[in-house]
This record gives C-alpha cells, sequence and structure tokens, in this order.
C-alpha cells in the first residue's frame, strides 16, 4: 500500500476502539452464556433425577435404583460439570467486568 494513502486515513479515535472492543464482548457474553445455560440445564436434570430417586427410595422393593430413573451421572462426572458451571459463572463476570471498566473510561455510556 503507497504511504500517501495510509497516511490519509485518520487513525482509530479510542471511541472506535472501545466500540469495537464492546461488539466483541458482547459477541463473546452470547457465546459463554450459552454454554452457561447448557451446564445449568443439565445440572438441573440430575437434580431432578436424584430428587426422584431420592423420593420413591422407600416405595421401591429392593432399594435400589431402576432403569426407570435413566442414566444418572457419576459423581465424578457431576463434579466435573458443576465444575464447568462455576467457570462459565466465572467467565460471564469477567466479561461484566470489562463492561464496567470500558464504561468507566468513557464516562459510563454504553452506545
Amino acid at each position: 500500500m503507497p504511504s500517501s494513502l495510509r497516511s490519509s486515513r485518520p487513525a482509530p479515535s479510542p471511541y472506535d476502539k472501545d466500540k469495537s472492543r464492546r461488539a466483541s464482548l458482547r459477541e463473546r457474553y452470547s457465546d459463554v452464556y450459552v454454554q452457561y445455560m447448557e451446564t445449568l440445564s443439565k445440572l438441573a436434570s440430575e437434580r431432578n433425577k436424584l430428587e426422584k430417586i431420592v423420593r420413591d427410595y422407600d416405595r421401591m422393593s429392593s432399594g435400589s435404583i431402576t432403569d426407570s430413573e435413566g442414566d444418572v451421572m457419576t459423581p465424578d462426572e457431576l463434579a466435573e460439570l458443576a465444575a464447568k458451571h462455576k467457570l462459565k459463572h466465572q467467565e460471564l463476570d469477567n466479561i461484566r467486568r470489562e463492561f464496567e471498566v470500558l464504561d468507566c473510561g468513557t464516562g459510563g455510556s454504553s452506545e
């Protein structure tokens, strides 16, 4: 690119950089939020299965878990899912804090 074309373009303003950063953060937040909700849904489903097992325990003749409850996660699988959910929650909090920093740097305006 000739130097005359390069120098004729104005440098991006801090506002443009912030606007671009906000768009990037919004996109990242949306992606992480979907993952967060997926883990939350799986945790809620497992909780419902386990609560049903506990409620029905006295009614079961053998006292064992039947196949009618569906596949229940192992404690290790459940701990891994809970850790993943916690990580997604922390990522969302970090993104929110980045938005707050941007808002403080621009006088609190948000596009």
